[in-house]
């Protein structure tokens, strides 16, 4: 009878401790599943937050809007570690219907790849006239004596030798001249339209935009 009794007391033991067990594994799995639930939660947030800084460029734009984006675009990519992050690189592409002297008509994907992309490097060469000629400023009056044709040629020259650019000789005003129309085509650019096209989602499942077309309009 008391073997009988002990028995009974330690399948009761058991069944309780299976039961403490059992209630800490649900617990565990809910608390788990709920924190899974809630990084999930905060990683659509953070996909959302990224998308919208660039889905507001779903729209026609003005050829410097557009550069706005790319030079977004750009810094994105050079920020990111693909192989830590796991994320894909922007990439925006522009098609040019009309040429100007900044850039000729064609199919441009702009990315970080500074040295092997031509719009880029077109960039790159705009960055260092403005460094060369004071800026902006000083480079819409340059550009507007330089199109006034030959009348405004000493007007021209007095301002470069107020900004002091040498021009001693022929060959260094030709070369003025020649990165005053390039400054001039990117002023065109700047004024350009451009319709969107497409957006692009990573197909990774993280769901962030790894790119978007544009084309301009006639």
């Amino acid at each position: 009878m008391e073997n009988a009794a002990n028995a009974l007391i330690i399948a009761g033991s058991v069944l309780i401790a299976l039961l403490i067990l059992g209630a800490l594994v649900f617990s565990y799995r809910e608390i788990t599943d709920s924190e899974e639930s809630k990084q999930e939660q905060i990683r659509m947030q953070q996909v959302d937050e990224f998308n919208k800084q660039y889905t507001s460029f779903e729209k026609k734009l003005y050829g410097s809007e557009l550069l706005s984006l790319i030079n977004k675009a750009i810094d994105y990519d050079n920020k990111i570690d693909t192989e830590q992050s796991g994320y894909t690189k922007m990439s925006i592409i522009v098609t040019v219907n009309r040429q100007t002297d900044f850039i000729n008509t064609g199919n441009y994907t702009i990315n970080n790849e500074q040295n092997q992309n031509l719009f880029t490097s077109k960039l790159a060469k705009i960055e260092q006239i403005k460094n060369a000629y004071g800026g902006d400023q000083y480079l819409q009056r340059l550009v507007a004596l330089y199109n006034g044709g030959s009348t405004k040629e000493e007007a021209l020259k007095d301002l470069l030798e107020e900004i002091g650019i040498d021009i001693s000789s022929p060959s260094k005003l030709d070369k003025v001249k020649e990165d005053l129309k390039t400054y001039y085509g990117y002023i065109e650019f700047k004024r350009k339209q451009f319709k969107h096209v497409e957006t692009k989602y990573d197909g990774n499942g993280n769901g962030r935009i790894i790119s978007m077309s544009y084309e301009e309009i006639n």
